[in-house]
């Protein structure tokens, strides 16, 4: 995943540029086994290749890499109806994010000139490989199939519980929902 960008926003309003340029490049890597016919488990992770924030006028950048989260997600299929007319499909799942990588990494600010010593700062969480917290990962999918009409519905939605960090610091919870609909015509174009 290469992540590249020179535009930041808050509250959907560009901001006074705090630097150039960030980019991100992140291999991403999930498997995934079918213990049973319904329960599924799976294990992501990934690791930074490069996180680098280009300061303003091309001064102040600040690069990290490393690796990120190992996120463990087991799935339960509690409910599975399949009749000619209809197919219902109820999936639930809890996951649970550890931090692997650094989040505390620092960066060089300033040497003195006349002793040498350096003074460093804390990284920005930006360019941190992991954001240090452990997090729950609440997950819900439903699926409702019209076989003969050869149309579907469905929808997922995600809710990530996050944690506090070593720093003593809490990002904020994410939510995500998901609405699909999809039609097959002919024998495999599906819309």
């Amino acid at each position: 995943q290469y992540s590249n960008s020179n535009k930041f926003k808050a509250l959907g309003k560009d901001t006074i540029s705090l630097f150039d340029n960030y980019n991100s490049n992140y291999l991403y890597s999930k498997i995934a086994y079918g213990v049973t016919k319904d329960f599924t488990i799976s294990v992501e992770t990934g690791y930074f290749v490069n996180r680098t924030i280009i300061g303003l006028n091309k001064v102040d950048t600040v690069t990290s890499s490393g690796i990120g989260d190992l996120i463990v997600f087991p799935r339960y299929d509690v409910f599975n109806r399949t009749t000619e007319k209809k197919k219902i499909e109820i999936t639930l799942g809890l996951g649970y994010k550890i931090p692997l990588g650094k989040h505390n990494d620092s960066t060089l600010v300033y040497t003195n000139p006349n002793t040498g010593q350096k003074i460093y700062t804390t990284s920005p969480p930006l360019v941190q490989p992991t954001n240090g917290s452990q997090d729950l990962i609440f997950y819900a999918f439903f699926y409702r199939g019209f076989p003969q009409q050869k149309f579907r519905i469905f929808a997922n939605t995600i809710y990530i519980k996050k944690g506090w960090n070593s720093l003593g610091e809490k990002f904020g919870d994410y939510k995500s929902i998901g609405l699909f609909a999809g039609k097959t015509f002919f024998k495999s174009l599906g819309v």
